[in-house]
């Protein structure tokens, strides 16, 4: 089910929101927040799923998405509730405006549909290629929207008074597939420090495991199709054991 805790959380921003003087008019905070609470709903009761891949390459034909086919088969023969999510194709939106950030909560039903699949699912898988030295900007803007507080994390305590953070996503195993033309080391010490340490364990999520797919420019078909069974054979063993939040970062499964 969806996660109870971050929904009242985000009603009691929404209450927040409307007794923040500095926000707009009365009458009009009001209006957003009926419409947040009606959307939230909605998207609560459609968004229930097991897991929830994300997606992000141009190329429908690429070695990234074939990757991401992968996912889908493997959570299909399991009969997993799958929600998948192409970034490029999806009509999402990246940038954060200055308004959204003040008002610390967005009226977009796409955010409002990826945070509550968030909230409910048990599985997350991002699969992208690495642009240098991180995610492509879409994805980037996915993390910068969607990962916001009273969904990914938030910081409690007293006003006026040191806050101590807590991370929201201990719910969640992750996967991070992602391609590059770089050499192994110089990708994770950027693609895997930015989701293992920036994102993941900042929002609690300790489960995380990684498949880098390294200087893919000079591969032969051959050697491509190869990798390609080594991580089905990854995936099937992550979705095995992904059916808990995890107690430690996982190291990259090669």
């Amino acid at each position: 089910m969806i996660n109870v805790i971050n929904n009242r959380r985000l009603i009691k921003r929404l209450l927040q929101f409307v007794g923040n003087p500095n926000s707009s008019p009365r009458v009009a905070v009001l209006t957003d927040v009926r419409r947040y609470i009606t959307v939230w709903r909605v998207m609560a009761e459609q968004c229930e799923t097991d897991l929830l891949l994300i997606l992000c390459h141009p190329d429908a034909k690429s070695f990234t998405h074939a990757l991401g086919d992968i996912v889908r088969k493997e959570s299909g023969r399991r009969g997993l509730s799958a929600v998948s999510v192409d970034l490029y194709t999806s009509g999402f939106h990246p940038v954060l405006t200055g308004e959204e950030l003040r008002r610390g909560m967005s009226f977009d039903e796409h955010v409002l549909r990826y945070q509550a699949l968030l909230c409910s699912a048990r599985r997350l898988v991002l699969v992208h290629p690495d642009w240098w030295g991180g995610p492509p900007a879409l994805l980037k803007g996915w993390v910068e929207r969607v990962l916001r507080p009273q969904v990914a994390y938030l910081f409690t305590g007293q006003e006026f008074m040191p806050k101590v953070k807590e991370g929201l996503l201990g719910h969640l195993s992750v996967l991070v597939a992602y391609t590059t033309d770089t050499k192994e080391e110089a990708a994770r010490n950027s693609v895997e420090r930015f989701w293992g340490s920036s994102v993941f364990e900042f929002c609690g999520a300790r489960d995380v495991e990684f498949a880098g797919f390294y200087e893919l420019y000079s591969l032969a078909p051959g050697t491509r199709t190869r990798l390609l069974r080594q991580f089905r054979k990854q995936v099937s063993s992550w979705l095995n054991h992904a059916s808990g939040p995890g107690t430690a970062l996982s190291a990259s499964a090669r």
